[in-house]
């Protein structure tokens, strides 16, 4: 498949596991086919051995790794893991490739061809006697992963950060692909199904670093973020990162290595997240992070750190995920930025700062802001038991000691995001109409006295157009209410779409429909709302096979008057005259 093959169609995300497992065991065997002849040679005579050669080994072991995880083998992915690891070794010359080595991967493949054959039921080959060779091989455990922490250098090794301007607002011409990068067919597939079923992009795949680059010169621009798997054909040590990361191109690593060097050292090229091919279930968290990954472009965080490497660092971080970030160096200007902010969805706060302390800052910002409208994340180097009960008691909502991982990070902001975004949509439930979505009786009413209480005392325009279904009972005599409820959302869509920004479109019960729009004047409010009627005359309502037109009538009052209440009584008197008139109709106060 070239870079530019893209999947089309919303597929199902739930393959069909025996084809799959089918599939795999026909592809793993042939890996495996093309590697046997390889390490055989490699037994006779070591000394001849090439990168290439092990590199290919690698690469297959690799492969199989993958799939078995995403498939459910999940025997198999264990087994190739720790041949993986052996590979891992040679390939990196720690260790020799002698007879008595290879002799071991030679029985290991053995092993791996018994576990294919047994699909699911490979828990019963006896794998022991293998296992404990590959163990002895190492001869120690992994390198341990460093950690990267965000703002804990010392004074003395704190880099000089160049200045830079405040990066607020999202980047709206980002594209809506997502560059794929993965030799696996398999796992590229999955992967694709998932991406397509679950999020608003597209993928496209290349196999090889080769068609990766070749897709970035043809159009860079398309390209939102990238998902790399990082054993290629032609890169095998991880080099598509590097080609991401000098294109600008966000990257998320999903791979089947679980290195912990390996991992580490991808994490300090600054990607997105090293997401393992455990399962399905990763595939779907990828799913995921692309889907939060959009939506975190319109989350503004606020950071406030005195020390400025470790605010700049927190920004990168922040950055990574597409938020929106700010960034104060002390609580008084945190709190002044919040009132030239008042987005900010997210304040994350060092504890230790000069006048404002971060104890002092959460404490004031939440007399202002309740936990449901904005989340504060406490964190300090300095004791992480009192300390963090503190900060939640002064009403944070979360407590992060230093040093801390960037993925922790990530996380723990993450959740509080999406916390908030869960309350946002119970609140939102309860003030939208169920059946077509617009607000309701009791939001509007609220939201409505407030619009007509501004304009009142900015005396500027304010228009209320009552808008009613003509012989809606018709509609349900002759068609069914299934029928008039498909009628209703219809309209409601329609409304929804012409009226936006400040306007309040609302469904106050039965057919009957409430449009407040401020700002509007005599002559262009007749303009739109005749513009509404002429539309919903000419959009004819489809219900399965079934099309036909509806109309409404309209009465439209333009002077905000003593009360919101008044508006409704005369935009209701007018509807009454338009519908005396012969419906299909609008009627204007003079």
């Amino acid at each position: 498949m070239s870079p530019n093959d893209t999947f089309p169609g919303k597929p199902s995300s739930i393959p069909d596991q025996a084809n799959l497992l089918h599939e795999f065991g026909e592809e793993a065997r042939d890996h495996l086919d093309h590697i046997e002849p390889d390490l055989l040679a490699l037994e006779k005579n070591p000394a001849d051995l090439e990168k290439d050669v092990i590199n290919r080994v690698f690469r297959a072991i690799h492969s199989i790794m993958g799939s078995a995880a995403l498939v459910g083998l999940e025997t198999l992915r264990d087994f190739s893991h720790l041949v993986e690891s052996v590979l891992l070794r040679i390939r990196g010359g720690e260790l020799a490739p002698t007879p008595e080595r290879i002799d071991v991967l030679l029985g290991a493949v053995d092993k791996l061809r018994q576990l294919i054959q047994a699909g699911p039921s490979g828990g019963e080959v006896d794998l022991q006697r293998e296992r404990e060779s590959l163990i002895a091989l190492q001869g120690r455990q992994a390198r341990a992963a460093t950690a990267v922490v965000p703002g804990v250098l010392a004074p003395s090794e704190e880099p000089v950060w160049p200045e830079r301007e405040e990066t607020v607002a999202p980047d709206l011409t980002l594209g809506r692909s997502v560059l794929v990068v993965e030799d696996n067919k398999i796992a590229a597939r999955l992967l694709c199904q998932r991406i397509e079923a679950e999020t608003n992009f597209t993928p496209v795949v290349a196999h090889s670093l080769a068609e990766a680059r070749q897709a970035l010169e043809d159009d860079r621009p398309r390209f939102f973020v990238s998902v790399l798997d990082l054993n290629l054909p032609d890169a095998p040590d991880g080099e598509v990162v590097d080609l991401a990361i000098a294109q600008r191109l966000p990257a998320i690593i999903l791979t089947a290595t679980f290195d912990e060097a390996v991992r580490a050292r991808i994490l300090s090229k600054r990607v997105v997240d090293y997401v393992v091919k455990g399962g399905l279930k990763d595939l779907d968290y990828v799913a995921h992070l692309l889907n939060r990954l959009e939506s975190n472009q319109w989350v503004k965080v606020l950071v406030a750190e005195d020390t400025r490497g470790i605010r700049e660092n927190l920004k990168r971080l922040l950055r990574l995920h597409r938020y929106q970030v700010v960034t104060a160096q002390d609580g008084e200007q945190a709190l002044r930025l919040m009132e030239e902010h008042p987005d900010v969805r997210v304040v994350i706060t060092d504890y230790n700062m000069p006048g404002v302390d971060g104890l002092q800052l959460t404490s004031r910002l939440r007399d202002r802001y309740s936990k449901d409208r904005l989340a504060i994340i406490g964190m300090s180097a300095e004791g992480t038991g009192t300390l963090s009960a503190k900060f939640l008691k002064s009403g944070a909502n979360d407590f992060l000691p230093k040093p801390f991982l960037n993925e922790e990070f990530h996380c723990r902001v993450s959740q509080n995001v999406e916390l908030l975004e869960l309350i946002e949509k119970i609140q939102e439930a309860s003030y939208r109409d169920f059946l077509t979505n617009l607000f309701n009786r009791r939001y509007f009413f609220a939201a409505g006295q407030e619009r007509h209480g501004q304009a009142v005392a900015s005396q500027r325009g304010l228009a209320l157009g009552m808008i009613d279904i003509d012989h809606f009972k018709k509609v349900n005599d002759e068609h069914g209410h299934a029928v008039g409820d498909q009628a209703l959302r219809h309209i409601a869509a329609l409304l929804g779409s012409m009226f936006k920004g400040p306007a309040l479109v609302a469904r106050l019960g039965g057919e009957e429909f409430c449009v407040l729009v401020p700002d509007l004047d005599r002559q262009h409010a007749l303009l739109r709302f005749n513009e509404v009627r002429k539309a919903l005359e000419h959009s004819p309502v489809k219900a399965g096979d079934l099309s036909f037109g509806v109309t409404v009538s309209i009465g439209l009052a333009i002077f905000p008057g003593p009360s919101l209440d008044d508006m409704l009584r005369r935009a209701d008197d007018l509807l009454y005259q338009a519908k005396a008139r012969g419906r299909n109709r609008l009627v204007m106060e003079t």
